[in-house]
C-alpha cells in the first residue's frame, strides 16, 4: 500500500513526496540532493504552507526541497513550475540557437547506433525543447544509413506528437523552433 499522504501510487509505483521515503513513503527522510541538511530548517515548504516568490534571492534551495531520494524532482508547486517555463522561454526567444547540445547528445550515445533498427511508427517526444532530440535522431540514424548503405532508406516514422508546455511560445517566439511551421521532418505534429 502506498502512504498517498506523502506519495503518489502510480504505475504500481509509490513515488514519495518531497521529505519522505521507503518503501511505501512512511518513513521521514532529511536528506536533500545528496546534502544531509534539516529539511525543516532549509526547506520551509516542508513543514508550513508558504507562498512562493521567484524574485527572492535566496533560492539555492528552492528545487532541492522538492526532491526525492526515489524518484529525483518529480514534482513542484504550480508556481514554481510556472516560472521556470518563463525563465525557459526567455533563454530561448530572440537567441540564434538552432540545437540544444545536440552534438553533445549524439555523442553521449553513440550515435543512437542502437536505434538503427528500431521502428519508429507512432513517436511522442516529451519536453522537446524548440528544436527537439527526435530530429537529430533521425539526422544519426540517416548518416549512418548513407555510411553503410549508399542511400538513406526511408524510415518508420509514421507519426510525431510532442509534448512541449512551451511548445506554442517557441513556435510564435523562438524563429529558429524546428517545428514552428506545424511540422517535423516533414510531418503534422
Amino acid at each position: 500500500y502506498c502512504d498517498t499522504q506523502h506519495g503518489t501510487l502510480f504505475l504500481n509505483r509509490c513515488f514519495c513526496h518531497p521529505a519522505h521515503t521507503g518503501l511505501f513513503c512512511t518513513e521521514r527522510s532529511w536528506i536533500v540532493n545528496s546534502h544531509w541538511i534539516e529539511a525543516t530548517e532549509h526547506c520551509p515548504n516542508l513543514s508550513r504552507n508558504i507562498t512562493y516568490d521567484p524574485n527572492d534571492d535566496d533560492g539555492r534551495y528552492r528545487y532541492n526541497c522538492y526532491y526525492s531520494e526515489s524518484s529525483g524532482i518529480s514534482q513542484v508547486p504550480r508556481a514554481v513550475w510556472k516560472d521556470a517555463q518563463r525563465q525557459e522561454l526567455n533563454v530561448w526567444k530572440g537567441g540564434t540557437q538552432t540545437q540544444d547540445r545536440a552534438d553533445t547528445h549524439i555523442n553521449s550515445f553513440a550515435n543512437y547506433e542502437v536505434l538503427k533498427h528500431h521502428v519508429f511508427g507512432k513517436t511522442l517526444e516529451i519536453g522537446c525543447g524548440p528544436w527537439t532530440q527526435l530530429r537529430w535522431i533521425a539526422h544519426a540514424l540517416e548518416k549512418q544509413q548513407r555510411a553503410t548503405t549508399g542511400t538513406v532508406l526511408s524510415w518508420s516514422l509514421q507519426h510525431i506528437t510532442l509534448l512541449e508546455p512551451n511548445g506554442e511560445n517557441y513556435m510564435k517566439q523562438v524563429p529558429s523552433c524546428s517545428y514552428k511551421d506545424g511540422k517535423l521532418l516533414g510531418k503534422p505534429i
